[in-house]
């Protein structure tokens, strides 16, 4: 168990993550040196959940990501419970109408997706009359 105040080191592997996560503290995914580290909370990971919730996000509400397993999937994740709302995350391989179907089921209040899904997002989000943000 980690105690309040330990510190991260600097560079780390995913692996470690349960271990080095100090109480409190939603890590930022980064890369250093080809591996996925983890620091403590930064502008990138802060920002987010800023715009998060100046955008359209309130407490519980749920976002929807839509993306590629990557670090900004990692900040995406911490960044929703950040901001108090509930990661939705989509299969990225449903067909279209299991998307749908799930967007129906969830009621998101927006769509979290990267560059690789921007279409499929921006079709769904038209459907749902919810914002799109990009990773």
């Amino acid at each position: 168990m980690v105690h309040q105040g330990a510190q991260i080191p600097q560079i780390c592997t995913f692996q470690t993550f349960p271990i080095l996560l100090p109480l409190g503290r939603p890590p930022a995914a980064r890369r250093c040196h080809g591996e996925v580290c983890l620091h403590g909370p930064g502008p990138p990971l802060a920002s987010l959940a800023a715009g998060l919730r100046g955008c359209c996000v309130g407490d519980g509400d749920r976002v929807v990501i839509l993306a590629l397993n990557s670090d900004r999937y990692m900040e995406a994740l911490y960044a929703i419970a950040w901001a108090g709302a509930v990661s939705v995350p989509f299969n990225t391989r449903w067909a279209v109408a299991e998307m749908t179907a799930a967007l129906e089921d969830c009621t998101p209040v927006a769509i979290l997706s990267d560059d690789a899904f921007t279409q499929h997002a921006c079709a769904l989000a038209s459907q749902a009359e919810i914002p799109v943000i990009g990773l």
